[in-house]
């Protein structure tokens, strides 16, 4: 069976702001065999817009970060890093300086560059890599691991470990490039 009733805004911003904009609300009304989720029913119409007085099971607002100063601008169209509530999740960061030329030709050196980049984007998002909980390694050569992990724990030193996931990739955006990461963090995790 798939959806009944469900009716969702699409915004950015704090509810009072979308509610203050009249964000549509668009609603899928009818149940449907054609499975679950969003836009199972294929009946999507906007049925209204958002006031301050409409009950809302939760506001989520989305804010993206796309400046940031010492990084070189985005290669494509793509935030450095989208806010939900305390969670902030980081585009993949790569060996990138300023100018958009690859820093290192080792793990360990293009490693440095990208928890640079990391530190970078989270504080422009008001966080630090203090409150990072989850990491994601993109390696040219997984077997490289170790290097990286050195890294790491001069970055955490003294702090907790994030969950860390590994992969290996098949190519890496740009040719002399070992490593991409992306993180997740939540802000105020790592405060005492």
């Amino acid at each position: 069976m798939g959806l009944l009733g469900c009716q969702f805004a699409v915004g950015s911003g704090s509810f009072g702001e979308l509610a203050a904009q009249g964000a549509p609300i668009w609603d899928c009304s009818a149940a449907s065999s054609q499975g679950t989720g969003l836009g199972a029913c294929g009946r999507w119409r906007r049925v209204g817009v958002l006031t301050r007085r409409q009950p809302i099971l939760a506001a989520v607002p989305l804010d993206s970060v796309v400046d940031v100063p010492g990084l070189c601008p985005p290669p494509e169209p793509y935030s450095y890093a989208v806010r939900a509530g305390d969670t902030l999740y980081l585009a993949g960061q790569v060996a990138l300086d300023e100018a958009g030329e690859v820093v290192g030709t080792t793990v360990a050196e293009q490693a440095r560059q990208v928890w640079d980049n990391i530190a970078s984007v989270l504080a422009a998002s008001g966080s630090s890599i203090a409150d990072v909980v989850k990491i994601t390694y993109f390696m040219q050569d997984v077997r490289e691991i170790a290097e990286e992990i050195e890294v790491r724990r001069e970055v955490f030193a003294g702090r907790p470990f994030p969950a860390v996931t590994a992969c290996q990739a098949a190519a890496l955006g740009l040719p002399g490039l070992k490593m991409e990461v992306d993180v997740i963090a939540v802000i105020g995790a790592g405060r005492e």
